[in-house]
């Protein structure tokens, strides 16, 4: 019962309440003038893939073959060290602070308790303008996605390379290596390959968002004009309630 004198004063003052409605989109769209901000970006995209020196698509069990996976796995986290970013902004002369790795495999906690939620939250805020991504869609197959943000396309594209090029640098030739632990024989490196198995695909990103003085402004105006017909007509009577004479009885 106590919403019906709300609703009723509504209605008797609707057309009231409706212009100051008109006002604040009228206000609205003379700011922003008629149009949405956007920002364009540039996005690119590739695929690398581990392979053993005698290629698998020739030879049906070339040595190695069993070991691609993992060590995919294992190149795709170095590349968010700081050696592998370092390398990637050389290579496109850029401050290292103007490029940021992302290790999509470590983004998300497996464990979805609330600590390691607020710290893959807190991670995954970036500010640098050249972003690369790097990823394993199969863990049993030793292809890595590389997708790279940039302010526009053709350095998204140039970034893309530079990251596919720091990860053909960290392939293996073979040869021996020398360790603390005792082993039979002399002790060799397990020789692979990494090469590009896609083109590098380039796109522009549209991003749209709404002109916030605009909308604040609007906001305002619709505010001030909605608490002007509810509250001023209320507060002149009771100005002149307190302002009429008794009579002396």
């Amino acid at each position: 019962m106590e919403l019906l004198p709300v609703i009723r004063l509504f209605w008797r003052r609707r057309f009231l309440l409706l212009a100051g409605t008109i006002a604040a989109i009228a206000c609205a769209v003379g700011i922003s003038g008629g149009k949405l901000a956007h920002s364009e970006s540039g996005l690119a995209w590739t695929q690398v893939a581990l392979d053993t020196p005698q290629s698998e698509l020739i030879h049906t069990r070339p040595s190695g073959a069993d070991t691609l996976a993992w060590r995919a796995s294992l190149v795709t986290h170095l590349m968010a060290t700081d050696e592998a970013t370092s390398e990637i902004a050389r290579t496109l002369h850029l401050p290292p602070g103007q490029v940021t790795v992302i290790d999509a495999g470590l983004a998300v906690p497996r464990v979805p308790a609330s600590a390691p939620h607020i710290a893959a939250e807190a991670a995954a805020i970036v500010y640098s303008p050249y972003v690369i991504t790097v990823s394993m869609h199969y863990s049993s197959l030793p292809v890595v996605s590389i997708e790279a943000a940039a302010p526009d396309r053709a350095d998204a594209s140039r970034l893309a390379q530079a990251a596919v090029h720091a990860m053909e640098a960290r392939g293996s030739r073979g040869g021996t290596y020398s360790s603390p632990v005792v082993t039979d024989g002399r002790p060799r490196l397990q020789p692979f390959v990494i090469g590009r198995i896609a083109p590098v695909h380039v796109t522009t990103v549209i991003a749209t968002k709404p002109p916030v003085k605009a909308v604040g402004a609007a906001c305002f105006v619709w505010m001030l004009s909605w608490g002007a017909v509810l509250l001023l007509p209320r507060l002149a009577r009771a100005f002149r309630t307190r302002r009429t004479v008794l009579p002396i009885a």
